[in-house]
């Protein structure tokens, strides 16, 4: 392979990792929503500085989740599942976050409200 080949094909692997290295980030088209899905409640909340609530979702075998909607973040604030995973995700904040409790079959997401392309996708 020649000095110039070598070149070539650093520069064009370069350029393909570029938006790997400098991040890809989603485009939204309109305001942020939550989506909370579970067996018992399927509920999309926009979000908005001024929301402030709390939800207790009830899944069918006695279990519960407390989903916080603080202002443009969300969070599962409390459940009674045993590894807790979806309390310690924390504050969710941008498009694509999502917290999932797999025994009470919860998910809870932040989505763009409307037609989103991601980045790789642009």
């Amino acid at each position: 392979m020649k000095v110039l080949d070598a070149a070539v094909v650093l520069t064009i692997a370069a350029l393909g990792l570029s938006p790997l290295v400098m991040g890809v980030s989603p485009s939204v088209s309109g305001p942020l929503v939550v989506r909370i899905s579970s067996p018992t409640l399927n509920r999309t909340i926009r979000l908005d500085p001024s929301t402030h609530l709390t939800i207790r979702v009830q899944s069918r075998d006695g279990g519960f989740n407390l989903v916080e909607v603080q202002g443009l973040k969300v969070r599962v604030s409390d459940a009674n599942c045993p590894d807790r995973e979806c309390v310690k995700r924390g504050w969710l904040t941008s498009p694509g976050d999502q917290a999932v409790c797999l025994p009470h079959r919860l998910v809870v997401r932040i989505e763009g409200d409307g037609d989103e392309l991601d980045g790789l996708s642009q």
